[in-house]
């Protein structure tokens, strides 16, 4: 059984680097926010070998690794960002998409799109960067499969919501960053949710709390530092855990207070 014999807090401590956020959909229905700001880093996918059937994927015939992330439109205007890959020693790694769009919200978007609605733009290089364009010219195509996924779509409408599929053809862990290079618009960050500490519990025992947390996408997380309290005010550290600095997310800790009455 589990009961509360006091307060605790864990934290963790972290070089100055981009924020992680959690990690894009397998598939439409679960697909997360994205936005332009360089200062968030966006998880990529290994280990699958192709997309969800059903939706059109344009000029990108490989979708190996897929993952799915959404913008949503904070002020109208044309939009060109840039969606760069690489992996965990920051090295480029070949990035393709294909964007659908404009949709009034994810949950529409993905019926639509598993629908099998055409994509209003597509990139297919084989190069570590593509070019998205929303009132701007994007996209890109591969000379010898003559499908062209070049297009200029109208300019984004506040409130709209695009959905973009990324490719990982290399099957390396990485990050995905998002770029705006030009135009007026802007897309609303305050929707991205950021990777974090995804439960922490404690247990009590006989030979002490047991304090259990689960992590996910440990980049330049040096280590934690568990804190407890009998009054919500004066604080004692319990211990500092080094972080295994995994990718994946569910790592695991576990942490015996055997103090706990004091």
């Amino acid at each position: 059984s589990s009961t509360t014999t006091g307060t605790f807090t864990i934290s963790r401590s972290c070089a100055p680097a981009p924020e992680i956020a959690q990690p894009g959909g397998a598939n439409c229905s679960g697909a997360k926010a994205f936005c332009t700001d360089q200062s968030i880093l966006f998880p990529n996918t290994t280990g699958v070998p192709t997309a969800q059937t059903g939706p059109a994927y344009g000029c990108v015939t490989s979708t190996k690794n897929p993952v799915w992330y959404y913008m949503e439109i904070e002020t109208g205007g044309p939009l060109q960002l840039t969606i760069s890959q690489e992996n965990m020693s920051g090295a480029g790694i070949d990035v393709d998409f294909v964007m659908w769009g404009p949709f009034p919200d994810p949950s529409t978007a993905c019926t639509s799109i598993q629908a099998g609605s055409a994509p209003i733009q597509s990139g297919y290089a084989a190069a570590t960067v593509e070019t998205v364009g929303i009132g701007l010219q994007g996209g890109s195509f591969l000379s010898n499969t003559g499908c062209i996924g070049v297009t200029t779509p109208p300019p984004a409408i506040a409130g709209q919501t695009y959905v973009v599929m990324i490719t990982n053809y290399s099957d390396s862990p990485g990050y995905i960053n998002f770029s705006q290079t030009a135009g007026t618009a802007s897309t609303n960050c305050n929707i991205v949710q950021l990777g974090s500490i995804l439960s922490f519990s404690g247990e009590y025992r006989s030979e002490g709390n047991l304090l259990s947390w689960i992590t996910e996408h440990e980049m330049n997380v040096s280590h934690y530092k568990l804190n407890k309290s009998t009054n919500g005010t004066d604080w004692s550290t319990i211990s500092t855990v080094f972080s295994d600095g995994f990718f994946n997310a569910g790592t695991s800790y576990q942490v015996t207070d055997k103090n706990f009455r004091n």
